[in-house]
């Protein structure tokens, strides 16, 4: 697939050369020596050396690594010098009928005009906490509940049981994490929540 992908950016004259001057695997991938084995060959001649692994940090590595060493910035959504500030998930909430309602998409910085967002919320009589959903993966319309790509994250709110709120979300510099003020009948909140899967 990665071999494919290079080709088609080259055949679109979004790259230059087919040539790399190196890949980085993450997570499964570098554990597999036929993949670098078929990469060193498809593009360094056979020499492993370009092929390099990071066996770490799966999710994020990935994200970063495919950005960061791509020969092609002018291809991506945003600057590459911006890849270490930039969500490496999409970032939501569960709403009517198990949807996912997105409040931050992947790839945006906390200079963003996206990067604060409101909600009106009615948390019903009983709960006691706001849930956030973190999502890997790339469907456009994701599953939210039984998916594995989806990272869950409860935001305590039980002052505002059976209540109405406003919920602003604020994505803070260098995916630091997520300010939360929750707003109510005369009371108001602020927590900071971690980005699931940053660093």
């Amino acid at each position: 697939m990665l071999i494919d992908m290079i080709t088609s950016l080259h055949e679109r004259k979004l790259i230059k050369a087919r040539k790399l001057d190196w890949i980085l695997l993450g997570g499964n991938s570098s554990r597999l020596p036929l993949v670098t084995d078929m990469l060193a060959e498809a593009f360094f001649d056979g020499s492993k050396e370009k092929v390099l692994l990071d066996t770490e940090n799966i999710k994020l590595g990935v994200t970063k690594g495919a950005l960061l060493y791509a020969v092609a910035p002018e291809a991506l959504p945003f600057p590459v010098d911006q890849v270490n500030h930039t969500l490496p998930c999409r970032v939501g909430l569960l709403m009517a009928g198990f949807q996912f309602d997105p409040i931050f998409e992947r790839g945006i910085t906390s200079t963003d005009l996206q990067a604060t967002q409101e909600r009106q919320l009615f948390l019903p009589v009983g709960k006691t906490n706001l849930r956030l959903y973190y999502y890997f993966g790339h469907d456009a319309v994701p599953k939210v509940l039984d998916n594995p790509k989806m990272k869950e994250f409860s935001v305590n709110c039980q002052q505002f049981s059976g209540q109405e709120m406003t919920a602003i979300f604020h994505l803070l510099p260098e995916c630091a994490g997520i300010e939360v003020v929750l707003r109510g009948q005369n009371q108001e909140t602020t927590q900071i929540v971690p980005i699931l899967g940053m660093g």
